[in-house]
């Protein structure tokens, strides 16, 4: 694989630039036992090489990850946190370099695949184009882009179904509540092992808040507050529960701010409801945020460890050994919990959390595809896969035909 490293020698960013390839083409000697061959073009010096990747629409400040035909580019404006996409290279930046660079290398290793990630409009939702520097989603649509998602937008009220090539459906931070039709619309998409992200606002009936209540979860009317906070206003997880989204999130942090607890509703089997973020026994449920100092009132109001985050899955248990699709929705009670606000803040896993959602939501991390049919089985081969199946059958068939023949033969 070659890396290409189009920048300028004397540029702020060259330094932390040149420390991160390093790292890579070392991690990825000593691990895989392969070799990065890494160019720099400075663009003062190579004028006719800085020319040719111009040409191919590569521009100054970019790292190009080439796998024969196929490349991925890595804006180094994407390598610090950023709200507006102006490179920011200080001593309170945050470095993001290894994730973003380590997303392209992984694209380029997997067969291409694109999913569809629709983002639901028309109820007071957050925009995922919107690059407010604290409530707009601008990074985190960035994020899911370099990941190979498609974002689109989808007014449920206006689509007579919810689209085929949806993967996952986003509702992020819905004021206004669903109508009964959309609602609709969104159980028959569920019914079908539909996939749905919801980042929840603590407001009674909002977005979809009822229908959630019939898949398995709701939002207590209390917001979550702790002594453990950075700003006073948030509260601080480390606790999270063993599953595949959170499994690579031990050690880490995740922040949220103005959250309402989650809990399981009685009518459904709490099997498929998992909590993925908790808080410690010393936070709890508030009443009225407003009222200062806040004091913990044991008859009305619920004590920690309190979720603010799960996983539902409902279905496809039934034949484990089917590639029968689940429904899997994940809940934060966190409206802002990716906005770039949160993002920006130092120490929190805010980020990685929301994408190893949208992955186990997509079934990006099964081995069934994410739209299997129910009645194929699930085998975990590729293409690669089944011709060396294939010509190990053929060997193994006759290597045994041999045998009952050569016992044969001994034995008369």
């Amino acid at each position: 694989m070659d890396v290409t490293c189009f920048l300028a020698a004397k540029s702020p960013e060259s330094r932390a630039v040149s420390r991160l390839v390093r790292g890579l083409a070392a991690t990825a000697r000593m691990v895989g036992g392969a070799k990065l061959d890494v160019e720099w073009v400075d663009p003062r010096w190579d004028v006719g090489r800085a020319a040719s990747l111009v040409r191919e629409g590569m521009p100054e400040g970019s790292i190009v990850f080439r796998k024969g035909r196929r490349r991925q580019r890595v804006s180094v404006a994407d390598l610090f946190s950023s709200t507006n996409g102006s490179v920011r290279v200080t001593e309170r930046s945050v470095f993001v370099g290894e994730e973003a660079c380590a997303g392209a290398l992984q694209k380029l290793a997997q067969p291409t695949a694109h999913e569809t990630i629709y983002w639901t409009v028309g109820h007071g939702e957050t925009s995922p184009d919107s690059y407010d520097a604290v409530t707009g989603m601008s990074d985190m649509a960035r994020d899911l882009r370099r990941d190979g998602y498609r974002l689109k937008t989808l007014d449920v009220s206006e689509s007579p179904a919810i689209p085929t090539d949806c993967a996952v459906l986003v509702v992020a931070a819905a004021r206004e509540p669903f109508s009964r039709l959309e609602q609709k619309r969104l159980q028959g998409y569920l019914e079908a092992g539909g996939r749905m992200m919801v980042l929840a606002v603590g407001v009674p009936n909002a977005g979809v808040n009822g229908l959630l209540a019939d898949w398995g979860v709701k939002m207590l009317p209390f917001t979550v507050v702790s002594p453990r906070t950075l700003s006073g206003a948030d509260v601080v997880v480390t606790d999270f529960a063993e599953h595949r989204i959170t499994a690579p999130l031990r050690g880490g942090t995740m922040i949220f701010e103005g959250a309402a607890p989650l809990v399981p509703t009685e009518e459904r089997d709490p099997a498929g409801f998992t909590a993925l973020a908790k808080t410690d026994e010393s936070a709890w449920g508030e009443t009225d945020v407003s009222v200062r100092p806040w004091t913990f009132d044991s008859a009305t109001e619920p004590r920690g460890p309190l979720a603010l985050a799960v996983a539902l899955e409902r279905g496809g248990s039934e034949a484990p050994d089917l590639a029968l699709r689940p429904t899997r929705i994940v809940v934060i009670g966190d409206g802002t919990f990716v906005s770039n606000g949160s993002l920006a803040m130092r120490g929190n896993a805010n980020r990685d959390f929301f994408l190893n959602s949208v992955a186990w939501l997509a079934g990006l991390d099964t081995l069934g595809a994410a739209r299997t049919p129910g009645n194929v089985v699930v085998t975990g081969l590729d293409r690669d896969g089944w011709l060396k199946f294939g010509a190990w059958s053929g060997v193994l068939i006759l290597l045994f035909a041999a045998i009952v023949k050569l016992s044969a033969i001994r034995r008369r």
